[in-house]
């Protein structure tokens, strides 16, 4: 990728966790502006993550378990 710089995310992230995909039953929590990383993004992403195939909603973030990641650079 160019100029860009590999880091591990566990040296940039304040907190990891284990979290919980928001139900997919509700449209209310899906097509918002925070991207969803899951396992099928991962999976197909091969080395590099650049999007996400879902975006939560805040309402969806605030009723799940779900949380965002916090990276300072």
């Amino acid at each position: 990728m160019g100029n860009w710089q590999n880091i591990k995310l566990k040296d940039v992230s304040k907190h990891i966790q284990s979290g919980g995909t928001p139900k997919s039953d509700n449209p209310e929590f899906y097509s918002g502006d925070i991207p969803f990383v899951s396992i099928e993004d991962l999976t197909a992403s091969k080395k590099y993550l650049l999007k996400t195939i879902k975006a939560l909603t805040t309402y969806g973030l605030k009723n799940s378990a779900a949380w965002l990641v916090s990276c300072q650079f």
